[in-house]
């Protein structure tokens, strides 16, 4: 593995998250039900590990998930969207 491999993790690595899956498959971190579960029930360090944010901010719109996580993490990718543009996020808050 090379250092810009990030690593690969296996379903049983997050048994709260999954407890449905063979815990033994590798995590395909571009599923999108995944991140929407990973999304929804996650710890942030399960979300920093899980979730690539390249894949966040391009699939956004298509991942399902409960309208309560969907319109917080609208705000976050809205936010990194910008940050990612080049502008700052409104209200003076740097992002």
């Amino acid at each position: 593995m090379s250092i810009e491999d990030p690593p690969v993790y296996r379903y049983g690595d997050f048994p709260e998250l999954f407890w449905d899956v063979k815990p033994d498959a590798v995590i395909d971190r571009t599923n999108l039900r995944m991140i929407a579960r990973v999304l929804t029930n996650g710890s942030m360090e399960a979300i920093r590990k899980l979730v690539p944010m390249d894949v966040l901010l391009r699939d956004f719109e298509k991942i399902d998930m409960p309208d309560n996580a969907r319109r917080f993490w609208a705000l976050v990718v809205e936010m990194r969207r910008e940050r990612v543009a080049g502008r700052p996020g409104e209200g003076g808050h740097a992002a």
